[in-house]
């Protein structure tokens, strides 16, 4: 099956909303923009970072339109379609096909723990609804719980040609190797830690899918220039900066601190969803003087 591999840097975006919750088309249209202009390879919409979890079958649908209309094909749009259901995942994988993305991630089923021919069919059923689709598994399991061992995907890449990659979000290096050796080098293989996205590179990863690059991609894009250039010093020095802005906004309010770090470059994407909470004035301002110290706040 022909399509576009992802490779590079791949921004997991956060979701914008407006003064009333609702999403924000003028958000997602800046959002857009802005990381486009900086030189992302792809876009990542509806993740973790995306609230995805936090948004109704129909909010998802509308995100994924908007992203897929104001990125108007500059870069990829691969869209998280992943849910606790399958039939809403099918639905939304669906709906991602149709509207022209060019392909789907899914996260395993949660919070229940699935062995793996559980997740062998759910995936299968997905994967064989829609043949002609590229889909990318995504591994994360301290929020899903459940594994996705290689050995599973291996019979899964086997079984269904379409399921193309995966996102490694596991934190796990020995792991991410064991994707490597076992899937080989036609297999998209993404690092879902921004700190170790040069460590993937090294090892015939392909790039990442970066939260924190939503709103700081230039150190990202120019890590990757670095490598692809073969400067791996100056992609070293790059990786640090990068590091650095992860520790800065885990230390920072969840998510909320992505999109007030948007808003200091004269974005406004709104707060996050409840439950996640809004940051303090006082949070604010330790999070913006970490990032000046940084350098990073142009």
């Amino acid at each position: 099956m022909k399509h576009t591999k992802l490779e590079g840097i791949v921004t997991a975006m956060i979701t914008p909303f407006d003064s009333n919750g609702r999403i924000s088309e003028s958000g997602i249209a800046a959002l857009c923009d802005f990381l486009i202009e900086k030189g992302v390879n792809a876009l990542f919409p509806g993740g973790s970072t995306g609230e995805g979890v936090l948004l109704s079958v129909e909010e998802r649908k509308q995100l994924a339109e908007l992203v897929l209309k104001h990125a108007q094909g500059r870069v990829p749009v691969v869209i998280h379609t992943g849910t606790n259901l399958p039939h809403e995942t099918l639905e939304l994988t669906k709906h991602a096909e149709s509207i022209g993305a060019a392909g789907a991630a899914m996260i395993p089923p949660f919070y229940y723990g699935y062995d793996d021919k559980c997740l062998l069919d759910y995936f299968g059923t997905i994967a064989e609804a829609t043949p002609q689709f590229p889909l990318y598994l995504y591994h994360i399991p301290i929020n899903a719980k459940n594994d996705i061992k290689p050995a599973l995907v291996k019979e899964l890449v086997k079984r269904y040609p379409n399921i193309v990659g995966l996102k490694d979000s596991s934190q796990d290096y020995l792991r991410f190797l064991d994707y490597v050796e076992e899937l080989g080098e036609d297999f998209t293989i993404l690092m879902g830690s921004d700190c170790m996205i040069l460590s993937c590179l090294i090892m015939d990863g392909k790039g990442g899918v970066t939260a924190n690059s939503t709103a700081f991609p230039e150190p990202f894009v120019e890590m990757y220039k670095y490598f692809k250039a073969g400067d791996l010093q100056k992609a070293k020095e790059m990786q640090m900066v990068c590091a650095k802005i992860r520790k800065i906004f885990r230390s920072s309010t969840f998510l909320t601190c992505y999109k007030v770090a948007l808003g200091f470059r004269g974005i406004d994407v709104g707060t996050a969803r409840k439950p996640l909470r809004e940051m303090s004035a006082d949070e604010q301002r330790t999070m913006r003087r970490l990032f000046e110290e940084l350098g990073v706040l142009r």
